[in-house]
């Protein structure tokens, strides 16, 4: 499979992959339709350094393109071990369109008769008690409905998910609730119908889990449980997967949240199995997506640039910047068209506080709009 994307200035893309063991991949942007300078990395989800990553000149001689072949033997990984591949331009000024193709020794596709299954990424934060919904019944259960509890602890306060419940087809349940949880009624998605699973989830988080929505594999989609807080990502399922498990996080509120994905668990119908892809984009915080999109593609920043956009409800919007050491950086709202009472904060991933924030009355006196400047 080849996908294609464009990389701004200081952006990286990560695809998730599932390897049958013995496989030989190699990965390459050598069609890419722009000179761009990339860079290719495999890498395991929660280790800082990749496993292998691109050569030069690895593109029949070409300098700017990058490829890299890795074997999977599994005997060197856990079972549940997750895997990407990672394309970035060389610096953080590179730009451009690049076109990422993935080739397999043997197709790379999971054999039916073995079921295998992975763990996307763990969104929300840190804290709570871990919660591992999955059907104690059958270990080839699948997710068949699910209920959702969201609300809000004053008046005008955005909303959190609180509480989730999975249903499995085996007819079993598994249940996660957080402390602060109030005896609201459950809202649930409807029921699969035959030969069909949840197969993709839009999550909004940053410290809490704030927001799910799923959708099923004859694209079916539910509500939107929670509020418009956090980044939004969307967690697609690999082809012939559906939605078997979850771990959550939960103390007052649901903390963190994380999805399992089984494969060969439903006889899809052709065309809905077709609408998968055969390996599909993980959310970092580069592909953070706002609710009404910034006009900067990909939600990154630079020196330099302006960007805007929307801030509805509860809404916070998070850009990705690559800082230059020793470099002085001021970034601020002064120049917003709405009088709109705004706060900046600099942040490091993984870091539920803020290392800076905005001074109210930074922009010329003027109350509203912020400015902080950090180095």
């Amino acid at each position: 499979q080849t996908v294609t994307g464009y990389i701004s200035s200081g952006a990286q893309f990560d695809y998730v992959f599932v390897p049958s063991p013995g496989t030989q991949m190699t990965f390459d942007t050598c069609n890419s339709t722009d000179d761009v300078d990339t860079v290719v990395e495999v890498r395991q989800s929660g280790s800082p350094d990749y496993i292998a990553d691109s050569d030069a000149y690895s593109c029949s001689g070409y300098s700017l393109f990058s490829s890299v072949t890795w074997s999977y033997l599994a005997a060197s990984y856990p079972a549940d071990a997750v895997f990407y591949v990672r394309v970035r331009g060389w610096s953080s000024s590179t730009t451009g369109n690049y076109a990422l193709t993935m080739q397999c020794s043997d197709g790379g596709t999971p054999s039916s008769t073995t079921t295998s299954a992975y763990e996307s990424l763990t969104f929300g934060g840190t804290g709570g008690v871990l919660h591992s919904l999955m059907s104690n019944v059958s270990d080839n259960a699948y997710v068949t409905q699910i209920c959702v509890k969201a609300e809000s602890f004053c008046v005008g306060c955005p909303q959190f998910v609180t509480a989730i419940r999975l249903y499995f087809s085996d007819g079993s349940m598994q249940e996660a609730q957080g402390t602060a949880a109030m005896n609201h009624n459950y809202s649930c998605t409807p029921t699969v119908t035959a030969d069909n699973c949840f197969t993709s989830v839009l999550v909004r988080s940053g410290a809490l889990v704030d927001a799910l929505q799923f959708t099923t594999s004859d694209g079916v989609q539910s509500m939107l449980f929670g509020g418009a807080g956090g980044g939004a990502v969307n967690v697609t399922a690999l082809d012939g997967y559906c939605l078997s498990a979850a771990n959550v996080r939960a103390g007052d509120e649901m903390d963190a949240i994380s999805f399992f994905f089984t494969y060969g668990l439903v006889s899809f119908a052709s065309a809905n199995e077709s609408t998968a892809p055969s390996y599909a984009p993980t959310a970092f915080p580069t592909t953070f997506s706002p609710t009404s999109s910034p006009t900067a593609a990909n939600l990154t920043i630079s020196c330099g640039q302006t960007v805007t956009g929307y801030i509805s409800s509860g809404a916070q919007f998070d850009y990705v910047f690559e800082p230059s050491p020793a470099t002085q950086m001021t970034f601020d709202t002064c120049n917003s068209t709405d009088d709109v009472d705004t706060v900046v904060e600099v942040r490091q991933s993984g870091s539920p506080d803020y290392i800076a924030d905005s001074d109210a009355y930074s922009c010329s006196g003027y109350s509203l709009f912020s400015s902080v400047t950090w180095s």
